[in-house]
């Protein structure tokens, strides 16, 4: 999941007196395939950041996901998917990071990127046999082609 946090126009266009906040989220498989993307316009708070699931390891337990839950103007939410052991910037972290980007007039635009390596880790076997199938494939039409080529 990429973030970028952005001061949006006034309604007069102009930038200087911008307090609007504009939010776009891109999801990537592996990082390299677009999935989803989407823009909240008007973003004025970061409501919670929270954990998804727990994870019990000798008595202790503790979160090993979170969920970044966005406020927008209109009074609507936004969640954002979850993070299961997140590898780059955490969504808690990012939501601290939002929240002063909001409050600060002056602040220069935000980017975070955030990967859930656990969920990339189980596509990577997926992707492989989906490509070693295309490739198998291939093969088989170009050599069904060069036979009935060489049989005329």
């Amino acid at each position: 999941m990429s973030v970028r946090c952005e001061r949006a126009p006034s309604a007069s266009g102009d930038l200087s007196d911008a307090t609007h906040v504009s939010v776009t989220v891109e999801r990537r498989l592996l990082g390299l395939i677009p999935i989803y993307r989407t823009t909240l316009p008007d973003v004025v708070g970061v409501g919670s950041v929270h954990g998804t699931t727990r994870l019990v390891r000798q008595g202790r337990t503790g979160d090993i996901g979170a969920v970044l839950t966005l406020r927008l103007a209109d009074g609507r939410t936004w969640n954002s998917p979850p993070a299961y052991a997140p590898f780059g910037t955490p969504p808690w972290h990012m939501g601290k990071q939002i929240a002063k980007f909001i409050e600060d007039p002056s602040a220069q635009a935000l980017s975070f990127w955030c990967m859930s390596w656990m969920l990339h880790l189980a596509a990577i076997p997926l992707l492989l046999v989906g490509i070693l199938s295309g490739y198998a494939g291939l093969r088989a039409l170009l050599a069904i082609k060069s036979s009935a080529s060489l049989a005329n």
